[in-house]
């Protein structure tokens, strides 16, 4: 087996990484690795190869490119794409550009009930597909309802003649 000739770089600084010590050659994805012992500014060993700090690929045992972002950059999802409350704060900014803190203003304001049903349940955002304005939280089952309902040229028009009867020159507002 062919091997290339051995460099000791012990003491050498690669970005935040201090080397300390050769711990041999090891065989990763049918390739030859040369393999040393790092230490980090921040305190931590790491292990890797010496081609992928000398490539500059790796600059620390990875604090650096937390201590970039952290925990409070809009981007730093680590640890939680798949957790269901990330998911959902994701759905509410994208969907209707809102927050998970105005969601749950809205949620205090109706008592966690349902605008609609007064039940409480779990709370859809009901919102204008026209204008994107949001209306208020509903229950799965009114804010089904509500879509058909604004889809229906016919049941709206019968909805603004009974409100029409009923409550004098009061229109349907959906």
């Amino acid at each position: 087996m062919y091997k290339t000739p051995f460099k000791d770089i012990t003491g050498q600084r690669f970005g935040r990484l201090l080397t300390l010590a050769f711990l041999g050659r090891q065989k990763r994805k049918n390739v030859l690795k040369t393999m040393w012992m790092f230490k980090c500014d921040c305190g931590n060993y790491i292990e890797t190869s010496i081609g992928s700090v000398q490539s500059g690929y790796r600059k620390s045992c990875d604090c650096l490119r937390l201590n970039q972002k952290g925990k409070n950059h809009p981007h730093y999802i680590h640890g939680r794409s798949r957790d269901k409350d990330y998911l959902f704060e994701r759905h509410l900014k994208h969907a209707y550009n809102i927050t998970i803190e105005e969601y749950n203003e809205l949620k205090i304001k109706q008592n966690y009930c349902c605008a609609i049903c007064k039940k409480k349940k779990k709370l859809s955002v009901d919102h204008n597909h026209k204008t994107g304005k949001i209306r208020s939280l509903l229950c799965h089952r009114c804010n089904i309802r509500v879509g058909f309902i604004e889809k229906d040229k016919l049941l709206m028009d019968t909805l603004n003649y009974l409100n029409f009867k009923i409550k004098g020159k009061l229109k349907c507002q959906l």
